[in-house]
C-alpha cells in the first residue's frame, strides 16, 4: 500500500511542476521566411530578442536576401569576403550531401533559382534556351571552401544555402533553448521544425 501511495504522491508532484510551466510563443521574420516558437518555462522568460540577435548573425552569414551578407557577397565574387563557421560548416555539409546525391542536390544552383522567381531576383519567362544557358554555372564540383575563401572556376556561379539553412538554424535554437534549461519546445523556421519534449499536459506537439 505504501509502495502504490508514494507513486501517487510522485505523479501529483510531477503533474504539478508542469502545471507551473508557462507556455512562451512568438513569431517573426528571418531569412526571407517566418518563424515561430513555442516553448513551456518554469520561469516565464522570453528569449526572442536573444533568438532575434542569433538569427540577424545567421542571416549575416549565410542569407541570399541580404547583399552584405558572405554568401551574397561570394555570389558577388567579393574577394575580401571570409567564411565565418556558420558558412563553413553549411558548405561542407551541402558538399557531402551533393556527393552522396551524384548532384542531384546542388547548393550552385541560384542562377536557375532566381531565373525561376524563388531567389533574390524577380522571376523571368523560361525558355529552354535560357535553361541551358544557365547550366553552365550549375555544378557543385566546380565551387570550393579554401582557406575561408570561394574558389569558382565560373564567376558566374553563385551559391544557395536554402535548402539547408533554415533547417540548420532551427537545430540551432534548439540548441540554445536547451542551454537554457528549456525542455519542451518546437521550433518552425519556414517549415524546418524541430521538436523536444511534451506539452505540460504530456500530450505531443502537433506539427
Amino acid at each position: 500500500m505504501m509502495k502504490y501511495t508514494y507513486i501517487l504522491l510522485l505523479a501529483t508532484v510531477l503533474l504539478g511542476c508542469n502545471s507551473h510551466k508557462q507556455e512562451i510563443s512568438f513569431t517573426g521574420m528571418a531569412q526571407g521566411t517566418y518563424y515561430a516558437i513555442t516553448y513551456y518555462d518554469e520561469q516565464g522568460r522570453n528569449f526572442q530578442p536573444e533568438i532575434e540577435d542569433f538569427f540577424r548573425e545567421f542571416d549575416t552569414s549565410a542569407s541570399i536576401y541580404i547583399p552584405h551578407s558572405i554568401i551574397s557577397r561570394f555570389n558577388q565574387n567579393d574577394t575580401s569576403a571570409l567564411a565565418d563557421d556558420i558558412f563553413t560548416y553549411v558548405f561542407n555539409i551541402s558538399a557531402k550531401v551533393s556527393e552522396q546525391t551524384d548532384g542531384a542536390f546542388d547548393i550552385t544552383t541560384m542562377p536557375l533559382t532566381n531565373a525561376w522567381g524563388f531567389g533574390f531576383t524577380d522571376s523571368t519567362k523560361i525558355a529552354p534556351k535560357l535553361v541551358d544557358s544557365l547550366l553552365q554555372f550549375v555544378n557543385y564540383n566546380n565551387v570550393k571552401l579554401v582557406n575561408r575563401k570561394i574558389v569558382k572556376t565560373n564567376p558566374g556561379i553563385m551559391l544557395d544555402y536554402n535548402a539547408i539553412a533554415q533547417g540548420y538554424s532551427a537545430d540551432l535554437i534548439g540548441d540554445i533553448l536547451q542551454s537554457k534549461g528549456i525542455t519542451d519546445y518546437l521550433v518552425d523556421v519556414g517549415g524546418e521544425v524541430v521538436g523536444h519534449g511534451t506539452k505540460p499536459n504530456g500530450s505531443y506537439w502537433r506539427v
